[in-house]
């Protein structure tokens, strides 16, 4: 969520990781935004500079949980 929000990235095993970095440093600079928010489940959703979005989901439940997602058309 780190990543999602444009904050700046707090140490640990993601400065390791290139794709979470990257978004996390898109010149577009945007923050993500919840578009969908059901039961124990919010997917987020933050534009990129190439016309890319990065989608995240947060499970607020106590248990497991096994989202998907698809695109939409543009």
């Amino acid at each position: 969520m780190w990543a999602m929000l444009a904050d700046p990235l707090m140490l640990g095993t993601i400065v390791t990781n290139d794709e979470v970095i990257a978004i996390d440093q898109d010149p577009l600079g945007r923050q993500a935004r919840r578009v969908r928010n059901e039961d124990d489940m919010e997917m987020w959703a933050r534009p990129l500079e190439d016309g890319a979005v990065a989608g995240a989901f947060l499970n607020r439940g106590e248990s497991e949980a096994d989202p998907t997602a698809t695109s939409r058309p543009p």
